[in-house]
């Protein structure tokens, strides 16, 4: 299984590392990134989640990049080209543009779904590709 990565999923993990959040769900981020670092699934990220992480985290471009490489994650680059084809999204959809961004960057990298915990926004593209938080997956 091929999944596009939200940044919301890596800050459930990494703000329990380094601060107190809601339990329940950095239990399943924890145990969603072990699974993929079995080789269960393919984790697809973007450099805008690795900027997401680091805006609102201690951590730097090189702790997070680290991170992702234990859990086999690939790294995709955004384009101007993603950048245009998201803003095309966006008004379509009337998503915010970097979740236009990532809705964009999943469906090019051919993933089957965005693990997210931002339902509210990614359900509205749901004829494009599935939305689903990581207890969902069966994995």
């Amino acid at each position: 299984m091929k999944l596009y990565v939200d940044s919301n999923i890596f800050l459930n993990y990494f703000l329990d590392e380094f601060g107190p959040i809601e339990t329940f769900s950095s239990f399943r981020a924890e145990e969603f990134f072990t699974k993929a670092s079995e080789g269960n699934i393919q984790i697809i990220v973007s450099n805008l989640v690795i900027s997401e992480i680091t805006d609102v985290s201690s951590l730097d471009e090189k702790d997070v990049k680290k991170f992702l490489l234990t859990i086999h994650a690939k790294l995709e680059n955004v384009t101007p080209n993603d950048v245009n084809k998201a803003k095309e999204v966006s008004k379509k959809y009337g998503l915010h543009l970097r979740d236009a961004i990532h809705t964009v960057m999943a469906l090019q990298t051919g993933c089957d779904a965005v693990v997210t915990r931002n339902l509210k926004d990614f359900n509205k593209v749901s004829d494009l590709i599935k939305a689903l938080k990581p207890e969902e997956l069966n994995i």
